[in-house]
């Protein structure tokens, strides 16, 4: 009698030791599973280089054309769009010297993007210029980075968290330009590459 005691003492040990390892082990699972879902404080920021796609061009280069010629055309964008005139924008000032600014518009009846060219003296002084409007749009914030794939220039572009609005960064040689008033990254990217295929035909 004695010894079936023992031996019932024996299994129902067994099994409670069993059912305390599953539990454990389940409860174990489960902080797992809730750790790896929960996402992390900083989930949400974007650090400046992991949202650019951007690619060193040589800014040697010197273009000596009008700016008048690197506008996206009409044979590029079809007849969708109404074409602004040419408009000269307020010069831009940079380092005790004046730039001409060029601004054309494109209106869809949906959205109008707007296009500005500057040219610089030198390569050199548009890729600068466009750093510092870059650290300036940082250190102001209030947007987060969008990737822009452009073939042959430096850029980047931005979305506005006020109105949802990107606006596209650029330097080819010397010159800066920017493409505004755009909902998506695709079109921001197709504007830019309208103006630096024109680079090839100025």
């Amino acid at each position: 009698m004695q010894g079936k005691s023992i031996a019932v003492g024996i299994i129902v040990g067994f099994f409670i030791g069993a059912g305390t390892l599953y539990f454990s082990q389940s409860n174990m699972r489960m902080e797992n599973a809730f750790q790896d879902t929960v996402p992390s404080s900083d989930s949400n920021i974007i650090p400046p280089k992991s949202m650019q796609i951007e690619q060193t061009i040589p800014t040697s280069s010197k273009i000596q054309t009008n700016l008048e010629t690197l506008f996206p055309t009409r044979n590029q964008i079809g007849t969708v769009f109404k074409i602004s005139e040419t408009y000269q924008d307020s010069d831009s000032i940079w380092n005790g010297k004046t730039f001409q600014t060029l601004k054309k518009s494109y209106d869809n009846s949906f959205l109008i993007t707007t296009i500005s060219l500057t040219k610089f003296d030198s390569g050199k002084e548009a890729l600068d210029y466009y750093q510092e409007v870059k650290s300036a749009s940082y250190e102001q914030g209030g947007f987060k980075y969008f990737p822009v794939s452009v073939v042959g220039a430096t850029c980047y572009s931005e979305r506005n968290n006020f109105n949802s609005l990107l606006t596209g960064y650029c330097v080819k040689d010397n010159i800066y330009f920017l493409i505004k008033g755009e909902y998506d990254y695709p079109s921001v990217s197709k504007w830019a590459q309208y103006v630096i295929d024109n680079f090839e035909n100025s």
